[in-house]
């Protein structure tokens, strides 16, 4: 092979591997004169691995080596729009082209001022941005004024404001008729969560989403409040009457006032009724003892609250007026319930029995002569929920059984009695 053949192999091996571009055939070269020795192009170090599909872009550093001028041949950063200057050509658009179509498009800029230039142009290092750290900006809100923690808070997430306020705590002379949110934009809404406590809610209960400032002011000079009187009737509490408070107090602390519930008091069924109320309100007094502040009930001036004692349920059967199930004070005594229950001609009121479960479940029978108590010879007995009182015939011998059927047995007084045929 000829010195010539293999000097082209080579040429042509290395315009593929850096992009080379030239307009004319090798033997040119053999027509130039012989070019002045090039001066060494320092190398630029890159980690990177070739790519000789990049597209070059701003930042990017390319090798451009003009063959036998050596002085035009220099490393160049492409500027921010994407282009290079060069003393000869000047001002190139180099961005958006791959190595060998830069090279091409420097072959056509050198001719002006070369005969038959021959450009290569190599990628040493593609431009990496640097890396921006973003900082997450937690939402932070503002306290001041009259509340125990103060300054600024961070709010990772938005809160209603019951929590908020939780979290900064109000100080005991904070006025909470009147809490301030102030928004960055400079507007303002107020709150009053003077009633929580009592309430367990507010209706200002809206949601604290950062960058709010939450103001809260001292309560003016203390003034007493207006005095308001209400009544606490009924056979649950220990002393009915007129009760007078300064300001709006619970309902279990009215029912206090009042000498306190009886033990057999009905506090699910407390009755508030007066000229504020167009109709009679049943309170739950028991739920809100037990924790849940949303069954109070705030007493108001002229307000009537009833404690009723709880009904107690027992069963009337035999020869009298209207036998069945009946719904009696815990106070109700066995002459009073027969009575109320109407007598009958027919009826034995001298061998009446009184029928109650015993420990074990089953019933248990007492003969009671009601004439007797009638005439205050005998004692009258009270009667507890469950109990049955049977008034027998005087004549006919009917047993117990025969008037159940009348009646829904109470499922320990069918066990404890056998069926007569």
């Amino acid at each position: 092979m000829s010195y010539f053949a293999s000097t082209w192999r080579y040429a042509v091996a290395a315009a593929c591997v850096i992009g080379t571009a030239t307009v004319a055939p090798a033997r040119a070269f053999a027509q130039q004169a012989a070019p002045a020795p090039v001066a060494p192009v320092a190398p630029v170090v890159s980690n990177e691995i070739p790519d000789r599909d990049h597209v070059l872009g701003p930042g990017d550093v390319i090798e451009i080596t003009v063959e036998r001028y050596p002085d035009l041949s220099r490393t160049v950063t492409l500027f921010s729009d994407g282009t290079i200057d060069h003393p000869t050509i000047g001002a190139v658009q180099c961005a958006g082209y791959k190595t060998g179509e830069l090279a091409l498009r420097l072959v056509e800029a050198f001719k002006k001022e070369l005969r038959r230039p021959t450009v290569h142009v190599a990628l040493r290092s593609k431009y990496v941005p640097p890396k921006v750290e973003v900082k997450v900006e937690i939402p932070k809100i503002t306290a001041l004024g009259a509340v125990s923690r103060k300054g600024m808070i961070e709010l990772p997430q938005p809160k209603p404001l019951r929590l908020v306020l939780a979290e900064i705590t109000p100080t005991a002379d904070a006025d909470l008729t009147k809490i301030c949110v102030r928004y960055p934009d400079g507007t303002r809404r107020f709150a009053d969560f003077s009633q929580f406590d009592l309430k367990g809610e507010s209706e200002d209960d809206f949601l604290i989403k950062g960058g709010e400032e939450i103001i809260l002011t001292e309560r003016p000079a203390v003034q007493k409040p207006d005095p308001i009187k209400f009544k606490v009737l009924g056979e649950g509490v220990n002393k009915p009457g007129e009760i007078t408070t300064e300001g709006n107090i619970s309902i279990l602390e009215a029912i206090e006032r009042a000498g306190g519930f009886k033990p057999s008091a009905d506090l699910e069924l407390v009755e508030v009724f007066g000229p504020n109320h167009k109709q009679t309100k049943i309170v739950d007094v028991e739920k809100y003892m037990f924790g849940d502040v949303t069954a109070n009930y705030v007493v108001q001036g002229t307000d009537v609250i009833k404690v009723p004692l709880k009904k107690l349920e027992i069963s009337v059967l035999g020869e009298v007026g209207r036998p069945g199930v009946m719904n009696i004070r815990e106070t109700e005594t066995l002459l009073s319930v027969y009575l109320a229950a109407g007598r009958s001609t027919g009826g034995d009121a001298t061998k009446a029995q009184l029928i109650r479960r015993g420990k074990d479940g089953k019933a248990v029978f007492k003969v009671v002569n009601i004439r007797e108590i009638e005439k205050q010879k005998k004692p009258d007995l009270p009667l507890m929920a469950g109990d049955v009182v049977f008034v027998p015939h005087k004549k006919t011998k009917r047993g117990l059984v025969y008037y159940l059927q009348a009646i829904a047995t109470p499922l320990w007084l069918a066990r404890s009695i056998s069926p007569v045929p």
